[in-house]
């Protein structure tokens, strides 16, 4: 998944900027180059290079201390804003993508919809299990879950679009229409014939589109299902409890990364 809010590199990112967002570290940093700034312009002797050292320090300080320190406190907001902004987008893209599904007739689109909602929510049910919603770690592993449930529903969507491209194509008629044509051997009955195998051409190329997304979708849903049940075994009075989860949560990762780029 391209840009994946949940990776290591964007969490380092994102307690990065607001811890060099907060209050002391800004306000001190703001003073210390207004103070150069002064001594540049107005002669004020030492005061200005006391004061300038004085605030650099209170900033490199406060910043060290913001970014190591309470760097598991700017994770935990990160991840719960991540959280809520997937929520709105799996809430969002589910009640659009039923409509659509029915509206083209996907019976196994709308069928792996309500499978996504039954898995998700037993995933959802075991994390909180093994770990409390207020902790840290709960928020990172459903976000990562929510991440598979919207490449799931966005591949849904391409099903979607794919068979509308198609809906006003009759197969039937098309099909009929060639065996007629089939018995004739002028050119313009070739030409039509011609034409119409076109048609039916893109038709079954689209429909095989949609088999192998579908299919790319069986297989996340499968993974998510040994996930589950990787992370169910695990004993969290057990030492390599945190290791254990790690391990599921990283396939997890993994798995929103792939689902992602099955359909491509």
């Amino acid at each position: 998944m391209k840009n994946n809010p949940l990776s290591p590199q964007a969490v380092n990112k994102a307690v990065l900027a607001n811890s060099l967002q907060h209050p002391l570290v800004l306000y001190s940093a703001v003073a210390g180059v207004l103070a150069i700034g002064s001594s540049m312009v107005f002669s004020l002797g030492s005061l200005p290079l006391i004061v300038s050292t004085g605030t650099v320090v209170t900033a490199v300080g406060g910043w060290f201390y913001q970014f190591f320190s309470r760097r598991d406190y700017y994770s935990q907001a990160y991840f719960s804003k991540i959280h809520a902004r997937l929520s709105r987008e799996k809430t969002q893209k589910l009640t659009k993508l039923k409509k659509e599904l029915q509206q083209v007739e996907s019976d196994n689109g709308i069928k792996q919809l309500e499978l996504l909602e039954v898995k998700y929510h037993n995933f959802e049910e075991i994390l909180s299990s093994k770990l409390s919603p207020t902790e840290m770690t709960y928020s990172r592993y459903l976000s990562m879950a929510e991440q598979v449930y919207l490449a799931v529903l966005d591949n849904l969507d391409k099903v979607f679009l794919t068979l509308k491209s198609i809906s006003a194509v009759d197969k039937n008629y098309l099909t009929q229409r060639v065996a007629i044509l089939e018995k004739e051997y002028s050119a313009t009955a070739q030409k039509e014939k011609e034409t119409l195998n076109q048609r039916l051409n893109l038709y079954q190329q689209q429909q095989n589109r949609t088999a192998e997304i579908i299919l790319a979708n069986e297989r996340a849903l499968t993974e998510l299902d040994e996930v589950s049940a990787k992370m169910a075994r695990v004993q969290m009075n057990k030492g390599r409890a945190e290791f254990d989860l790690d391990i599921a949560m990283e396939e997890l990762r993994n798995l929103a990364e792939r689902t992602d780029e099955y359909a491509r």
